[in-house]
């Protein structure tokens, strides 16, 4: 269950300051997720991290979301709230790669690793992603201790 509250809290409209393009794999929904996602939580912002496999087995590809906490608290109580009826919308679909896809589209605005989108940004959204890339940077190793190769 724990894994659905998070895959719930990628494709919430509430955290549209997160990453437009769809990310590799989402978990309960495609790809290669390892274990549960991380979140971290700062005074201003949420960010949520998932690590991934490629296809070939490499590990050390790490998705996720942020947002800010004027918009919706860090909790799993108030994620669930907010996104369950588009969980059980791709839950129900024929397409659920494809459902979750439109609806990360449809309601994730910003890929933190864009610099062009990041430049049209407000100071606030950058601030975010700064702050997400510091967060992975510095605890990444803590939070994943198998992955011996992260890519730099």
């Amino acid at each position: 269950m724990k894994r659905l509250i998070f895959f719930l809290a990628l494709i919430a409209p509430l955290f549209a300051h997160a990453q437009a393009s769809p990310p590799m794999c989402i978990p309960m929904v495609n790809g290669y997720p390892q274990g549960l996602p991380v979140v971290s939580e700062s005074t201003r912002y949420c960010h949520a991290y998932w690590l991934c496999n490629s296809k070939s087995g490499d590990m050390g590809l790490v998705e996720g979301v942020s947002w800010p906490k004027r918009v919706s608290a860090c909790g799993a109580d108030a994620v669930l709230r907010a996104v369950w009826p588009k969980a059980m919308e791709v839950q129900a679909a024929s397409a659920t790669v494809g459902t979750a896809h439109r609806l990360w589209r449809e309601n994730v605005a910003i890929d933190c690793y864009d610099r062009a989108a990041l430049v049209k940004a407000s100071t606030d959204t950058r601030r975010m992603c700064v702050e997400r890339h510091a967060r992975l940077k510095a605890n990444k190793r803590a939070w994943w201790p198998t992955v011996t190769d992260w890519e730099k």
